[in-house]
């Protein structure tokens, strides 16, 4: 009886372990009907008794569940891991970790898309020496570090052109920072177009605030005024109407 039982132990063992070996869930199932049906053709027989086959049928059933129900959670969690990976590494923002000396400890491989680098070349300070950030500022930037805050830096690619990055810092933990950057240069160029063609216009442009002060004026008004701008700005636009 105690050989039986240890017998039987091994056994569920390895039909516990058996998810193991079939990495295949199709031929994981064949292999356990298969097993059941051998069982009960051995009932059928009589070679095992009814209540062997009842027991040996359960804990078959309950292994296979418990078996379906830790691969759900394990491919579960795989699925949001790769999910995350492709958010990280292939979507359109530029991810780092930097601790507190400022050294890159993560960077997101979108960098290659966005900057030219790969994320091995910008580990550590290369990072700040390769895009010549003039405003890196190293461990002092965590003596003010404000949460969640925005900022745009002029970054050099590897091919030598400039983009422009806003970033937004994230509190990690005592040691790392985790920074969010979007590429932003096509919109600032467009804003510069903009701000050129108002600025040359040879239109009186101008714009005030809610109290009717200017806080800005192109050339063409500044030149019809006779103003300098400094005199201009923060001026009401009242005090150039003509009373008549």
């Amino acid at each position: 009886m105690a050989f039986e039982i240890v017998d039987f132990a091994q056994l569920l063992i390895i039909y516990f372990f058996a998810s193991k070996v079939f990495k295949n869930v199709k031929n994981y199932n064949v292999f356990f009907a298969l097993n059941l049906f051998t069982y009960f053709i051995f009932y059928t027989f009589n070679i095992i008794e009814i209540d062997l086959f009842i027991i040996i049928s359960y804990s078959i059933s309950l292994i296979v569940v418990i078996n379906y129900i830790s691969q759900t959670a394990i491919l579960n969690s795989q699925n949001k891991l790769l999910f995350a990976n492709e958010i990280v590494n292939k979507g359109n923002s530029l991810i780092i970790g930097t601790n507190k000396l400022g050294e890159l400890t993560f960077c997101s491989e979108s960098i290659k898309t966005i900057l030219g680098y790969t994320s091995t070349e910008v580990m550590g300070l290369n990072f700040w020496k390769l895009t010549e950030d003039s405003e890196f500022i190293g461990e002092k930037y965590h003596e003010n570090f404000i949460d969640e805050r925005l900022y745009i830096r002029k970054l050099k690619c590897k091919d030598g052109s400039i983009k422009f990055i806003q970033w937004k810092d994230k509190f990690f933990n005592e040691n790392m920072i985790i920074g969010i950057g979007q590429d932003i240069t096509n919109e600032i160029l467009i804003e510069n177009q903009y701000k050129n063609l108002v600025q040359n216009a040879t239109d009186i442009i101008f714009e005030v605030d809610d109290d009717g002060n200017f806080i800005f004026a192109n050339d063409f008004t500044v030149k019809i005024l006779g103003y300098s701008k400094e005199m201009l700005l923060g001026r009401n636009y009242s005090e150039f109407i003509r009373n008549d």
